[in-house]
């Protein structure tokens, strides 16, 4: 099941990349078969939202990230699902500015830790 932080960030999600959407769907079923449920915390975003929140890139405003809330569920459902979903979908990962490519990054503190989850700029919308 799929649960949202908030009602705006439901409807927003439906607007992500229809890649993004069918990837955290079945992200979502990897979560309930091990008997949780995923919450997505972010969806699409404007630039004064990014702003606010000193985010330093435009996936979100692009319609190809996602953020999900990691920080109550155990660390080690945490490492299985992202190398689950790495080898799945590792190749549609966006790019670093180092030139590297990444998928999930797990990053925040304290009731922020989450997974943002991030699709290359091949597919905004």
């Amino acid at each position: 099941m799929i649960k949202f932080k908030t009602k705006k960030d439901e409807s927003l999600f439906y607007k992500c990349h229809p890649m993004l959407v069918m990837m955290v769907c079945d992200f979502a079923l990897f979560w309930h078969e091990s008997k949780k449920d995923m919450t997505i915390t972010a969806t699409l975003s404007t630039l004064e939202e990014d702003q606010k929140l000193e985010r330093v890139s435009s996936s979100h405003r692009e319609g190809r990230a996602v953020d999900i809330r990691i920080n109550d569920v155990p660390k080690e459902f945490v490492n299985e699902w992202y190398i689950w979903a790495n080898r799945k979908y590792g190749k549609i990962g966006a790019f670093n500015k180092s030139g590297g490519q990444s998928l999930i990054v797990l990053h925040g503190t304290g009731d922020n830790y989450h997974a943002h989850v991030q699709l290359n700029k091949n597919f905004c919308v």
